[in-house]
């Protein structure tokens, strides 16, 4: 359960991240709101069987089967950091549902895009003009006008903030360890 006030809004996009055993808390675009929630309550409904297998397809069964795309976690995550409105992730997805291999491409026509989404033409543009401007990928036209876009800016942009994630994740995990380490070096003492 999200804590609403007055300082949040529809628009704002949230992330959960463990603060301790008993509470979780929620950043929103860089606001933080404590959320009271015990994990214990939530143990039922996790499943306790190996990680073994096709865990795509044991998770999403045939839907999978016409083909299916890796997302980076950290994409979702850092959304509100990236200033990417959830608009803007769908035409990315759409994106990169074409892209097979780093060094390529994609070219998909914005209208194949609207039409998937249920969009008009011009909101798909609008979308694409902002993920240009924002420097999460390069627009460019081939020699008949076919434009194309190149998503290695993605790329780096993505691997900066995992980078920061993992430096966040590591100090936070510290600062959970510290309380504990003097705890134990009092009782020592």
């Amino acid at each position: 359960m999200v804590t609403n006030d007055s300082r949040s809004s529809g628009s704002k996009r949230a992330s959960f991240m463990a603060l301790d055993k008993n509470r979780y808390w929620t950043l929103i675009c860089n606001r933080e709101y404590i959320c009271p929630m015990n994990p214990e309550a939530l143990d039922h409904l996790v499943g306790t069987g190996p990680l073994t297998g096709p865990r795509i397809k044991d998770r999403w069964g045939v839907a999978v089967e016409p083909g299916f795309q890796a997302v980076p976690d950290v994409l979702i995550l850092r959304q509100c950091k990236l200033g990417i409105s959830s608009e803007e992730l769908n035409v990315l997805l759409n994106l990169t549902l074409h892209w097979w291999r780093a060094e390529d491409v994609v070219f998909p026509r914005s209208s194949t895009i609207a039409f998937r989404m249920g969009v008009s033409l011009r909101s798909v543009q609008r979308a694409l003009k902002g993920l240009e401007a924002k420097g999460l990928i390069a627009r460019h036209k081939t020699g008949d006008g076919r434009t194309y876009y190149d998503l290695k800016p993605l790329q780096a942009r993505l691997a900066s903030a995992a980078t920061r994630l993992l430096e966040e994740r590591t100090a936070s995990q510290r600062r959970q360890k510290s309380p504990s380490d003097a705890a134990e070096a009092l009782d020592a003492a």
